[in-house]
């Protein structure tokens, strides 16, 4: 009976815990991540947040989609999420995985109760309308913003209107970061595309066919601290495209041909030396020649100062104040160790002749004792402790004489 009743409140227990998600959908059990894939053809939209639960939809992915969702909700219901039931090791996660060979037309519509998401990411995608305005402002605000893949027929200036990609405390990692990569996008991006984004933190345009890159790009963007311009057509780089963006630590130029017949084309390899950016990725010439190398057998053989008093190493000029700088701090530095060393043999020393002086005394405290114990050097001893009587005599000559009785 006990057995039966046990196997039943079990079983109970197991029904209520299981993962309930609509038709069409799925749930891995063994993963703690709240993670839902969704067949995009087996689905009904929109899908309701009711149909989930057991546990929160906290990642979901929707994959052979295509289509145009322009006017459609992906989801209902989603404004009742419940952030006190997530797995905090995770970000709220939304992911789109285009049906290759399809197309796809979105609109913010398309995301309406959906500023739960804390990362987003749209993959194999192909807008062959583009990407309108304001196509993810129901987002509101995001940590990260990923579109991979695919074909992205136009751009415009307003696409990010109303949404804000910055960094969002708590979360397992921040990021704060746009990624366009790996997507035809064309010969460039429309005038003003980035400019809504002013707290990106870092953005990743890698392998997007850009011919040219726009100076004022990221001229709003000056809290942009990580820059993937990677395997990109452009040659050149503008000397103003950098002029705004003094946040910014490191550049990954990887597979990009640079044409280096002009030594002024090169101007940012001075760029990248004086604000200390780090370089990623291998850099060269249309030639093939590494751009350091050349630039500092061309560009720099004759004066690499500029006429500045200083001393030219490669391609980096360290004037006379930053070498007299130099020379003052190491300086400085030696005599320190100097004193310090000075300090610590002159504190050794004093410890050992304090040392030598303490066992002298206790030697001659020892020998002192000995002697009292041996009764002197001619075997005579201290006189013994008592009470003695005195007399006074005479000698012959008539000196007093006091003898012991």
């Amino acid at each position: 009976m006990f057995t039966l009743l046990f196997g039943l409140l079990g079983f109970s227990i197991g029904i209520v815990s299981a993962a309930i998600y609509p038709s069409g959908c799925n749930y891995d059990s063994s993963s703690s991540m709240g993670l839902y894939t969704c067949d995009f053809a087996s689905i009904t939209l929109p899908l309701p947040y009711i149909n989930f639960s057991n546990p929160e939809p906290q990642r979901l992915v929707i994959y052979d989609v295509t289509g145009d969702l322009s006017a459609t909700q992906l989801v209902s219901g989603f404004s009742a999420f419940n952030y006190s039931a997530v797995n905090a090791d995770y970000t709220n996660y939304l992911e789109i995985a285009c049906k290759t060979g399809g197309s796809l037309q979105i609109s913010s519509t398309m995301f309406t109760d959906m500023n739960y998401v804390n990362e987003f990411k749209m993959t194999g995608c192909n807008f062959t309308s583009g990407l309108p305005s304001s196509a993810f402002s129901t987002f509101v605000e995001l940590d990260s913003l990923t579109i991979e893949g695919g074909i992205i027929a136009s751009t415009q200036s307003d696409t990010f209107s109303g949404l804000n990609i910055t960094k969002i405390s708590g979360l397992p990692t921040p990021q704060g970061k746009l990624t366009i990569k790996n997507a035809n996008v064309g010969s460039n991006f429309s005038v003003g595309f980035f400019d809504s984004l002013s707290d990106l933190s870092a953005v990743d345009i890698s392998g997007c066919g850009l011919n040219a890159i726009d100076p004022n790009m990221f001229l709003y963007n000056n809290k942009i601290r990580r820059l993937n311009l990677a395997n990109n057509n452009f040659t050149t780089i503008s000397s103003s495209f950098l002029k705004n963006m003094t946040s910014l630590t490191e550049v990954n130029v990887d597979g990009i041909s640079f044409d280096c017949s002009t030594c002024d084309n090169l101007w940012f390899l001075d760029h990248f030396s004086a604000f200390s950016m780090h370089i990623k990725g291998t850099f060269l010439c249309s030639g093939g020649e590494r751009v350091y190398q050349y630039f500092g057998e061309k560009c720099r053989s004759k004066d690499n100062c500029n006429s500045i008093p200083g001393i030219a190493i490669g391609i980096d000029c360290f004037e006379w104040y930053q070498i007299l700088n130099y020379c003052f701090t190491s300086a400085s530095f030696a005599l320190s160790w100097v004193a310090f060393v000075v300090v610590v043999i002159y504190r050794r020393d004093m410890y050992k002749n304090e040392k030598e002086i303490e066992i002298r005394k206790r030697e001659k405290a020892i020998r002192v004792l000995e002697a009292l114990k041996r009764g002197g050097g001619g075997g005579q001893k201290a006189p013994p402790k008592g009470n003695f009587s005195w007399a006074i005599t005479e000698d012959g000559d008539g000196t007093e004489v006091k003898k012991a009785l």
